[in-house]
C-alpha cells in the first residue's frame, strides 16, 4: 500500500476528537495576537475553575481572596498559585488526578474518556506519573501535524527518526497502536542510542539509499555526535531539506554544523511527554512560537514572578486542556528568554528564545554570578577547541571546584595537551565567574548520558538558587 499525506489524513479523520482539535488550531492561528490572548484567557479561566472545583490538591491550596473571579482576572489568579515541581507531581499525583466519578454529569466540561497514567522518566530517570485520557494523543497529533506542515513536512510524508531516547524507541516497538501510527506517519526509525563510528557510517549509507526522504527529526545529542563525527572524519552526508531537533539543547555551534552537514533548514522544537509540543521554531526562525492553544506557558524568576519581556527565567506550564489532571504552573526545569509578542512569526502567540538548558546545568559562582551551559559550550567547543576533543562535560562540585570530563577522538592524549586545556579553562572560568577556581581534567572512554539519553554539558552537584546561595 502506498503511504502519504492522504492516507494519514484519512486514518486520523476517523477520530472526531482529532478533527475538532485540528479545526480549533486552524481557527486559533488565524486570530490576531490580541484575539488569541483573549481565547487563551477564556480557556485558562475555565481550567482554573475546573481545578479548584474537582482537584483535592488545589481545593486545599486555593487563595481565599480568589474564590470568585472573572475571566479577565484569570492570569491574576494564576499568579497567586504556588508552582508545582516534579517532586510535587510524584508526591501529590493522587490529589492532582481528577476522578471521573467526582464529576457532576451536567458540569459542561469536556468528558474524561479512558483515563490512564502516562509515565515520564525525564532527565533524572525517576518516573513522574500524570493522568491523561483518550484525547491526549489526538491533541498531540493535531498540534504536531499543524507545526510540521507549517515547516514544510506534510504529515504522512516520510522522514528519518534519528532518536536516542529509550522511552520513544520502546514505545514504537512495543505499542501496536504506536507501530501503526509510526507507519502511517511515514517515520523511518534510525536508532541513535550509543552511536559508534560503524553505526554512523551505516546511518549515512541508509540516508543515501533512501533518497526520497528529505526530512529528519533528530535527538539533539545524537545530532551533535553525528555532525561532529562528519566534521572530524570529512564524511559527506546527503543534504536533507530540513531537520527538526528535540530532546536537548540546540546550541549555536550545533545549528551551524547541522546546516553544514545535514540539512538546509534547522527547526528547534520544545516538547515533553507530559504536555506534548510546547513551542516550535517557524520558517522565519524568530524564536520558538508557543503552542498556546492547549498549554499556557510562563517564564518565572526565582521568586515565582513572571519575568519582564526579553528576560530569562524557568519555564512553567499549565495544561489548560488536560481535564484528567490538575497541572497548574508545573516547573519544567528548563530556562528560556520570554517575549510576549509573536515577532515575525505567523503564529499569533508569545515566543521563547535561548532555550539554554535546565536550571541544574547552570553554573553558579560567588556574588550571584550565573553562567548558562551555552556559554560553556562556546568557551570549550569554539574558543578553546582542542582538535582532539570529541565531547565534554563540566561538573561543578562546589562554588570553586570543577571537574572537566572529556572524551577524545583518539587516545591517548599527551599529558601536556590535557594540562594546557586545564590551564586555559581555569583562566577563562576565573574571568566568567569573577573568582579563582580549580579545574581537574579527567579523561573518560565514554561520558555517561542521562537516563533519558540526553547529554548534559554542565552538571552542578550541589544545591543553590540561581543567585549562588547554598541551599542547606
Amino acid at each position: 500500500m502506498i503511504k502519504g499525506p492522504w492516507l494519514w489524513a484519512i486514518a486520523n479523520n476517523f477520530s472526531q476528537e482529532y478533527r475538532n482539535f485540528k479545526s480549533f488550531i486552524h481557527k486559533y492561528v488565524r486570530l490576531s495576537p490580541e484575539q488569541a490572548k483573549k481565547e487563551s484567557q477564556k480557556q485558562l479561566y475555565k481550567y482554573l475553575v475546573y481545578c479548584r472545583t474537582y482537584s483535592p490538591y488545589w481545593r486545599d491550596r486555593w487563595p481565599k481572596t480568589a474564590q470568585c473571579f472573572r475571566t479577565e482576572e484569570a492570569e491574576d489568579v494564576l499568579a497567586l498559585l504556588p508552582p508545582l515541581n516534579k517532586a510535587d507531581l510524584r508526591q501529590y499525583r493522587h490529589q492532582l488526578r481528577i476522578d471521573p466519578q467526582s464529576r457532576r454529569p451536567d458540569d459542561e466540561y469536556p468528558a474524561i474518556r479512558k483515563q490512564h497514567t502516562l509515565a515520564s522518566g525525564g532527565s533524572t530517570g525517576v518516573p513522574v506519573e500524570i493522568a491523561v485520557d483518550a484525547t491526549y494523543s489526538d491533541r498531540n497529533r493535531a498540534t504536531y501535524d499543524f507545526l510540521y506542515q507549517l515547516c514544510g513536512l506534510s504529515p504522512g510524508n516520510p522522514f528519518f527518526f534519528i532518536w536516542g531516547s529509550p522511552n520513544e524507541l520502546t514505545d514504537i516497538k512495543q505499542n501496536r497502536k504506536k507501530q501503526i501510527s509510526t507507519w502511517l506517519r511515514g517515520m523511518y526509525p534510525l536508532p541513535a542510542f550509543g552511536l559508534s563510528p560503524e553505526k554512523i557510517h551505516r546511518m549515512r549509507d541508509q540516508m543515501a539509499d533512501l533518497a526520497h526522504i528529505n526530512s529528519a527529526m533528530c535527538f539533539a545529542s545524537a545530532a551533535e555526535t553525528i555532525v561532529k563525527f562528519a566534521e572530524h572524519e570529512k564524511l559527506n552526508f546527503r543534504k536533507l531539506e530540513r531537520v527538526f531537533t528535540g530532546g536537548g539543547l540546540l546550541h549555536d555551534q550545533l545549528r551551524e554544523l547541522l546546516h553544514k552537514h545535514l540539512a538546509t533548514e534547522v527547526f528547534n522544537t520544545y516538547a515533553s511527554r507530559d504536555f506534548g509540543m510546547l513551542a516550535h521554531e517557524t520558517p522565519v526562525h524568530d524564536g520558538l512560537s508557543v503552542a498556546a492553544w492547549f498549554n499556557k506557558l510562563e517564564v518565572l524568576n526565582k521568586d515565582g514572578v513572571h519575568v519582564a519581556p526579553g528576560e530569562k527565567g524557568e519555564v512553567h506550564v499549565t495544561a489548560i486542556n488536560n481535564y484528567s489532571c490538575a497541572l497548574i504552573r508545573v516547573a519544567m526545569g528548563d530556562t528560556a528568554r520570554w517575549y510576549p509578542d509573536p515577532g515575525q512569526n505567523s503564529i499569533p502567540t508569545p515566543r521563547l528564545t535561548e532555550l539554554t538548558g535546565r536550571t541544574v546545568e547552570h553554573l553558579v559562582g560567588p556574588n550571584g554570578v550565573v553562567i548558562d551551559p551555552s556559554a560553556i559550550i562556546h568557551l570549550v567547543g569554539v574558543v578553546i577547541a582542542p582538535s582532539w576533543l570529541r565531547k565534554f562535560q563540566l561538573v561543578q562540585r562546589s562554588l570553586l571546584q570543577y571537574e572537566l570530563r572529556v572524551e577524545a577522538w583518539e587516545q591517548p592524549v599527551p599529558e601536556f595537551q590535557l594540562n594546557a586545556l586545564q590551564t586555559r579553562l581555569c583562566r577563562e572560568l576565573d574571568n566568567l565567574l569573577k573568582a579563582q577556581v580549580n579545574v581537574n581534567v579527567v579523561m573518560m572512554d565514554t561520558i555517561p548520558p542521562l537516563p533519558s539519553g540526553k547529554h548534559q554539558y554542565c552538571l552542578r552537584e550541589f544545591d543553590t538558587d540561581l543567585q549562588g546561595n547554598l541551599i542547606l
